[in-house]
């Protein structure tokens, strides 16, 4: 072989051990990386909350979502050791405030109550919400549920299911479910077509004007929360016909199910929870997600619960998360199937 061949042969030996020990020493700096990074989640995870945390209220202050942040709220102060606020951020029906939380870092210091407008109708009937109910979050515990409840203006002299549909097949009958394409209103319109019949529903801005006009005989009929309308149907002043639940509940246990009223398909709930922006640490899910369901087990909270009709999902991290999304599956269908649109 001549020298110059020798020399070349040489040349490539050397670049080739070069190459690879620039290979080893890249694997060894990716595989640190690596370790740090997941050292890194590790210890954040273990620390948090380093500092206040806010939970995102996407509704005006005063009602029952903000009711039960608070509560929330103030037992995970006392546990963690750190403030917990409520701020609310009302607005396109609840979507302001759940987009500001997608949005948000995802180190467990911004949380949502989220809900079944903000992360079930309104995504499902507003298209420019501008976010995904599901794959956007990290959806930690489940709060509480309530049925939704048919009840009527006791002027209207109708006492079972049974007869105001065969009334509302007799005549043209308005209902009301508060805002258009809310829950109770994608329940109204799908029970109408349940049980074949054809009412007009009547728009409000907020349940209480709601409930106020039923009482009051303007609107014949209302579809909404057991919670919002529990203590109507106490005092007399509303007459119940059926509740969505899959059993009878214990505030009101004369009032029958629509399933044992030959609708089983009409099973639906309103709920509240928490969660927090996709991709927050599994270990702090997990962390709010056990205190929070030993808190909703502590004695005044489920008395609390049972005075609302609450149905409790004690449930994981992963097992709301499937909740919502099978939630937003089925109503989404239903929505699609009755071209249900926000007033916009």
């Amino acid at each position: 072989m001549s020298a110059e061949a020798q020399e070349a042969m040489t040349m490539r030996r050397a670049h080739t051990r070069s190459q690879a020990n620039t290979a080893r020493c890249v694997a060894g700096i990716l595989a640190a990386t690596v370790i740090l990074l997941l050292a890194s989640a590790h210890a954040s995870s273990q620390d948090w909350p380093a500092r206040l945390v806010r939970i995102i209220v996407p509704a005006a202050a005063g009602g029952s979502s903000d009711a039960a942040a608070r509560l929330v709220a103030n037992h995970f102060q006392a546990v963690f050791g750190r403030p917990f606020i409520i701020e609310n951020k009302p607005g396109n029906g609840n979507a302001l405030g759940a987009a500001f939380v997608a949005q948000a870092e995802p180190d467990g210091h911004t949380l949502l109550l989220s809900n079944s407008a903000s992360n079930l109708t309104v995504p499902l009937v507003t298209p420019k919400a501008g976010y995904d109910p599901v794959a956007d979050f990290s959806h930690i515990v489940m709060l509480t549920r309530s049925p939704y409840m048919l009840a009527l203006y006791p002027g209207l002299g109708v006492k079972s299911l049974t007869d105001f549909i065969a009334l509302a097949r007799a005549q043209k009958l308005a209902y009301t479910a508060a805002n258009r394409g809310g829950l109770g209103n994608i329940g109204g319109e799908y029970f109408q077509r349940l049980a074949g019949i054809s009412m007009q529903h009547v728009p409000y801005r907020g349940g209480g004007p709601a409930v106020a006009d039923v009482i009051a005989g303007h609107v014949p009929a209302i579809f909404s929360p057991v919670t919002t309308l529990a203590e109507h149907v106490r005092s007399g002043a509303l007459v119940a016909l059926a509740i969505t639940s899959k059993a009878r509940v214990p505030v009101l246990p004369d009032v029958p199910t629509f399933a044992e009223s030959g609708y089983p398909e009409l099973v639906m709930s309103s709920w509240f929870g928490l969660s927090g922006p996709k991709k927050l640490s599994p270990d702090i899910a997990d962390r709010i997600n056990r205190e929070a369901r030993a808190f909703l087990k502590e004695p005044q909270m489920r008395k609390l619960a049972e005075n609302d009709a609450s149905e409790p999902l004690d449930a994981d991290a992963a097992e709301f998360t499937r909740f919502v999304a099978a939630e937003v599956a089925r109503w989404g269908e239903v929505v699609r199937a009755l071209d249900i649109k926000d007033e916009e």
